[in-house]
């Protein structure tokens, strides 16, 4: 039988990210079920409100809904739910970031950051989109956790693909 879900929306002033997230952590766990046979997501991240857990644009959830039951349903071919992140690897000081579900390519409404733990600091680095991938200059030689939208409401969630589907809240041990 089929399961479609909605991932959690924006809630709470806009913060950079931190691990510490817990709506984050939530996401993260929502998005393992796309792994379950028959499932489907509908990415909420850029819908709601800061101050409203339920948002208002009831519209464009559905929409999203829709895409992701063509898909899990039907077995028509859709970018649902939105650009994954797949695989992060390190070509030595730059990070490239390859996703998946991206129609023709990744798009940004303005410059994209990721953000790197290193030692214990967190450093927020801007990256650049070529084609299907993100790439990430000057990451520090200790860096060993890479985040993006990974706040309750992230201020960085700037990625999308041309069907204009947000790109999934992502975290990766390097």
């Amino acid at each position: 039988m089929p399961f479609l879900f909605v991932q959690l929306p924006i809630f709470g002033a806009p913060s950079e990210n931190t691990e510490k997230s817990a709506w984050a952590m939530i996401r993260e766990a929502q998005a393992t079920a796309l792994a379950l046979p028959k499932t489907g997501m509908a990415c909420a991240l850029d819908l709601g409100e800061w101050n409203d857990l339920h948002p208002l644009n009831k519209k464009g959830v559905g929409e999203r809904l829709a895409l992701a039951a063509e898909a899990v349903v039907h077995g028509e071919k859709n970018t649902a739910p939105g650009p994954l992140a797949r695989t992060v690897r390190r070509e030595g000081n730059r990070l490239v970031i390859t996703f998946d579900n991206c129609g023709t390519g990744l798009t940004a409404r303005e410059t994209p950051h990721i953000s790197v733990i290193a030692g214990g600091k967190t450093v927020r680095l801007p990256a650049c989109i070529e084609d299907d991938s993100i790439i990430v200059e000057n990451v520090p030689p200790t860096a060993e956790t890479i985040l993006y939208a990974w706040a309750d409401n992230p201020a960085d969630r700037q990625l999308y693909n041309t069907d204009g589907l947000p790109a999934i809240p992502f975290r990766f041990q390097l």
